[in-house]
């Protein structure tokens, strides 16, 4: 009934009110997404960048040793290709292989500064997310409107935008798992148009996606079970449909990156769960979600993936107690292996497991937030694609409605972070063991020299609030 309801709807010509709702969260949404990602090129090239003498300040060390080091040749090879060393101070890293090469193109170029490469490379990466993200969504939501707001959304969260600012691993981390999400969903969904005549064009998108997902594996060791879960998925749901060229194809390109990878995953994964007695580093939950909803996620997507996540769950749990009802098991498994389904239940297992770790460690900083807010979108974006009521309830007027109040509540937070806090800028310093800020003001006071940090050991700005 609430289908037959929405297709008389849809059927109807727009009113009005409808259009110029449309007109106007479109508007809002190219002109969002345009200033805040200028807003990040301002940033890169004629602002302080935020340094301190910790992992920020050993990427910059690595890359320049890897960069002097390495033939061009070699570099370009790290990026695009497999190979071993890809532990940076106990840490998974194929983030250092972007510095390298960055730092490659800066020596040819003999332009700007070192540090203004690696922001420009952060601003490049920050680009990148927003367009996999707008394709992603725009697969989801088949609407570009609503996919330019969620791409707004997420680089305006205080984690995205404020990450940027820095030389850190989560600048990869939010790109590889915003195409490991798209690209698996697309191995899946893809249909040969051939059909069992698999042309060899057709194999080499698969290739090309393979790639992909191997290159996402370099992320970072807490990224990796997003990782193993839905490359398990995407080859299992393939050798189940018999799809096996294509099968093959992704066993032989991802296992090259797999190869190298394991063994790093391992030796970061005994230097990570070392840490994990570190007192200094435990946070209640009722500490750390506030924390997390306004200083790192932000309220606006905080109340996106919240909202959605719950009745994209609700909904697709409603699919399946109906199925179970009126179908046999084989219909039943057939049903929840078609199409991307597969890949909405390895997100979900994500989610809980992500959080079941995180209720589990009493080490809690900021960082397990990325990983639940990514397998979050994934859910919802993936979700969606199976429940075209809830998309075309989501074209709708109201929906739309409530998409711009996000936009509002999304600038008047990042207009506080970025202009505000810590009055401007000049009082802004970060703590070693409290949980991180990444409302990094837009006016951050000049270092001193090399020693010089955005670090306070004893009392700190935080500890006055």
């Amino acid at each position: 009934m609430i289908w037959d309801t929405l297709r008389r709807v849809a059927g109807r010509r727009p009113s009005a009110r409808t259009r110029f709702v449309n007109a106007a969260l479109l508007t809002a949404s190219i002109i969002s997404l345009t200033a805040i990602l200028s807003l990040r090129l301002y940033a890169a090239l004629a602002l302080p960048a935020v340094h301190t003498p910790w992992d920020d300040d050993t990427y910059r060390a690595a890359a320049a040793s890897a960069e002097t080091a390495q033939s061009s040749a070699v570099t370009t090879y790290n990026l695009m290709l497999p190979h071993f060393g890809l532990v940076i101070d106990g840490r998974l890293n194929g983030y250092i292989d972007w510095l390298a090469v960055a730092l490659k193109v800066h020596r040819m170029l003999g332009i700007g500064t070192r540090e203004t490469t690696f922001q420009i490379l952060n601003t490049v990466m920050l680009f990148l997310q927003a367009a996999v993200l707008f394709g992603f969504a725009r697969w989801s939501l088949r609407d570009r409107t609503l996919a330019l707001t969620v791409a707004f959304l997420f680089i305006a969260a205080p984690m995205v935008f404020g990450t940027s600012r820095w030389v850190h691993t989560e600048n990869l981390v939010f790109l590889a798992g915003l195409s490991l999400s798209g690209l698996a969903a697309w191995l899946l969904e893809s249909r040969s148009q051939a059909g069992r005549q698999i042309r060899w064009s057709h194999l080499g998108w698969v290739a090309a996606a393979a790639w992909g997902i191997g290159l996402c594996a370099k992320a970072r060791e807490y990224a990796a079970p997003s990782f193993i879960v839905l490359f398990f998925i995407v080859e299992v749901v393939l050798l189940l449909r018999k799809r096996w060229l294509e099968a093959i194809v992704l066993d032989l390109v991802t296992g090259a990156f797999i190869v190298p990878w394991a063994p790093a995953l391992v030796e970061a994964l005994k230097v990570t769960l070392s840490k994990g007695g570190a007192s200094q580093y435990f946070h209640s939950l009722t500490e750390w979600f506030p924390h997390v909803a306004f200083y790192t996620i932000g309220p606006a997507l905080t109340v996106l993936l919240l909202s959605l996540g719950a009745i994209v769950i609700y909904q697709r749990s409603r699919t399946l107690a109906r199925l179970v009802i009126r179908s046999t098991p084989v219909q039943l498994v057939r049903a929840e292996l078609s199409g991307v389904r597969p890949l909405f239940w390895g997100h979900l297992f994500l989610l809980v497991f992500y959080f079941a770790f995180l209720v589990w460690s009493r080490n809690r900083v900021t960082r397990p937030a990325v990983p639940i807010m990514l397998a979050g979108l994934g859910l919802i974006l993936i979700g969606i694609r199976t429940l075209p009521y809830l998309r075309a309830w989501l074209l709708r007027t109201p929906a739309r409605l409530i998409a711009l109040a996000l936009i509002v509540l999304s600038w008047s937070v990042l207009a506080y972070q970025l202009v505000f806090a810590f009055d401007g800028g000049k009082l802004y310093a970060h703590h070693g063991f409290r949980l991180e800020y990444f409302n990094y003001p837009l006016r951050l006071r000049q270092l001193k020299d090399a020693s010089d940090s955005y670090i306070c050991v004893d009392l700190c700005i935080y500890d006055k609030r």
